[in-house]
């Protein structure tokens, strides 16, 4: 008897160090994770990159209806999220004038902000359930989210992962969130994002090079699938005028 419980406690023992460890591991890479949302968020300058749109209908296999554009895509800093705009050259071949009109099947925001700065920032944190394994981290929105004002612009019932490299860097993210929900609150039902590094003014970040996102639409499946090179700092230009002396 005395040499099954002293058996019975080392089990314990031996049980609640893994659970510690793992729990350890998991608070470092979410560290990790937060530091790196830190940095984009107070590091990334203005830039601009090079966006190609797939924009499409699809019932099952079949498009219905497609568009493929060229154009850039502008990200300023703020406080908070960044801000993305958009600025489209060219629609199935065609040259876009201002004025222009034509219907895109589905067209997306968020891809820069709604990324690793939403999921794992260290102030929208408190808004998941997180776990770990080799590799990954899984996440889970939790179930008061609607109504915590740091967890704005976390879909409800939202689940996904991420995958990093062995330098702890994101490389992948993906999201789900139920179609009635979607539907409803106007998220994307599926979202993945690959990430990598980008050199701009002499740093290097990490930044996203491929958005795909679905969400239904009138019984069909809305696809935007944009992509993203060449990213340079964004810069304007000024012009002075000479006094008017008159």
């Amino acid at each position: 008897m005395r040499t099954l419980l002293i058996a019975g406690f080392l089990l314990c023992v031996s049980l609640s160090a893994h659970a510690q460890s793992e729990d350890g591991a998991l608070a470092r890479a979410l560290r990790r994770a937060a530091e790196s949302a830190a940095a984009y968020q107070q590091s990334v300058p203005n830039f601009t990159c090079d966006e190609t749109i797939r924009s499409e209908l699809r019932k099952g296999r079949k498009v219905k209806f497609r568009v493929d554009t060229t154009g850039s895509f502008r990200v300023i800093r703020t406080a908070d999220l960044p801000t993305e705009s958009r600025h489209i050259v060219t629609a199935n071949g065609k040259a876009v004038h201002d004025g222009d009109r034509f219907p895109l099947p589905i067209l997306m925001i968020g891809g820069f902000g709604n990324g690793i700065p939403l999921y794992f920032g260290a102030s929208r944190q408190v808004c998941f359930l997180y776990s770990l394994s080799a590799g990954r981290i899984d996440f889970e929105a939790l179930p008061d989210v609607p109504r915590r004002v740091e967890c704005n612009g976390v879909a409800p019932e939202a689940r996904g992962f991420a995958l990093f490299d062995a330098t702890g860097a994101i490389t992948h993210i993906e999201r789900r969130v139920p179609d009635t929900i979607a539907v409803a609150t106007n998220f994307a039902t599926f979202t993945a994002l690959d990430y990598g590094p980008v050199a701009m003014n002499g740093h290097v970040f990490t930044l996203p090079s491929h958005v795909l996102s679905e969400i239904p639409k009138n019984n069909l499946m809305a696809t935007f699938d944009a992509r993203y090179s060449a990213c340079h700092l964004y810069s304007g230009t000024i012009t002075l005028e000479p006094a008017n002396t008159n």
